[in-house]
């Protein structure tokens, strides 16, 4: 059976879906409190509870010490955080103007688009994807071609010219990590 818990530092941003759109808001505004992220992002109240969660765990997030209500919290970006607040901005910029967030901020979305680097067949896909079960890489494959960014001819997967600007913008994140 496979690891449900995240292998590599992009599997664990990426666990979480509004992740990296968070840290973007972070880095854009240097900090905003709980409801202005909500707000923003149009997030319910446990969904962003969720994801701040991750981020604080991960040392990406912190409370701003000394700052507001404490009913009223504000979160900023720790050090390691703002290593990759505008890589997170950047790719959030371009899935917005792509009209590509749904597909591509899914769990498996980006690992997949970075393991076509280097692996065009499934089962090297699911060796290099160590967490990831046959039906997510399926599911995440054929999203990923409804929406345009992976090709598949026989057997091999490769991505398309979209593809390929979006997993560069991966492979960028990936090497702040």
């Amino acid at each position: 059976m496979k690891s449900l818990v995240p292998t590599t530092p992009l599997e664990t941003l990426t666990h979480h879906r509004w992740a990296i759109p968070i840290i973007a808001l972070l880095h854009a505004g240097r900090g905003a409190k709980f409801v202005t992220v909500a707000n923003t992002l149009h997030l319910s109240r446990d969904a962003l509870t969720r994801s701040l969660t991750a981020l604080l765990e991960a040392d990406w997030a912190m409370r701003n010490p000394g700052y507001g209500h404490p009913l009223r919290p504000e979160y900023i970006l720790t050090t390691r955080g703002a290593r990759i607040g505008a890589a997170c901005a950047e790719l959030t910029t371009w899935l917005e103007t792509h009209e590509l967030q749904e597909p591509m901020l899914k769990k498996w979305s980006l690992p997949v688009t970075l393991a076509l680097f280097g692996h065009t067949r499934f089962s090297k896909l699911q060796r290099a994807l160590v967490g990831i079960t046959p039906r997510a890489l399926t599911l995440t494959l054929d999203e990923l071609q409804t929406h345009g960014l992976v090709t598949r001819e026989g057997r091999d997967y490769a991505l398309s010219e979209t593809g390929l600007e979006v997993s560069t913008l991966a492979a960028r994140l990936e090497t702040l990590l």
